[in-house]
């Protein structure tokens, strides 16, 4: 919503605070046209309008309509509906993207997943000595933090990692758990660095 108001103030060259408050006709039809592209191009409610505005929901209903029937008359109106609908429609292409992305990235996720996984365990067999029971935990409880460090822990994510990995169970699923065996135990801390490496490899590197 906030945008939709930075792109106003950016064509109409009005201050916020005009946009926002002024009664006069050309911040009026500003705001009339922000509220319309709101409501009927990004899906907000007249009630989320309403409380960022200040106003009634049911001012902005009888003030929208009114200006939606208008926009042959008021040349301000229909270029300001016309310029933001097509910020809108140039935003929603943006964030479609970004999804489009993000899902590709989780897919290398799944796909890296497993031979980081193989690579954890063989590295908890031949450094740590660990036996057999503690063996899948530390490897995956290393796996998960360099993962949840990444950002690509999400519930959506969760159950194909379980079956491209294997896990029977949700062993060493607790971030909180997990990073403070880390800070009590070196050994852990490295293992965590190793998945890390590995999931770098697939371009799977931790959020700033």
């Amino acid at each position: 919503m906030r945008w939709i108001i930075s792109e106003a103030e950016r064509v109409s060259s009005l201050s916020r605070k005009d946009i926002m408050h002024a009664r006069w006709q050309p911040a009026a039809s500003i705001r009339a046209a922000i509220w319309i592209v709101a409501h009927k191009d990004s899906g907000h409610s007249l009630k989320s309008i309403a409380r960022i505005f200040g106003r009634d929901h049911s001012t902005i209903s009888v003030v929208m309509r009114r200006a939606m029937a208008r926009t042959s008359r008021d040349p301000v109106l229909a270029e300001a509906v016309s310029t933001l609908a097509a910020s809108a429609a140039r935003r929603a292409a943006d964030l479609e993207s970004v999804r489009e992305a993000e899902a590709r990235r989780r897919q290398e996720l799944v796909e890296r997943a497993p031979a980081v996984l193989q690579d954890l365990t063989s590295a908890v067999k031949s450094f740590y000595k660990l036996d057999h029971r503690t063996q899948q935990p530390w490897a995956v409880g290393a796996l998960l933090v360099a993962l949840q460090d990444a950002g690509a822990i999400e519930d959506d994510t969760w159950a194909a990692l379980r079956e491209a990995v294997g896990l029977k169970t949700r062993c060493g699923a607790s971030r909180r758990i997990n990073a403070a065996k880390a800070r009590r135990d070196p050994d852990f801390s490295m293992l965590i660095e190793r998945a890390r490496a590995g999931l770098a490899q697939a371009g799977l590197t931790a959020q700033a």
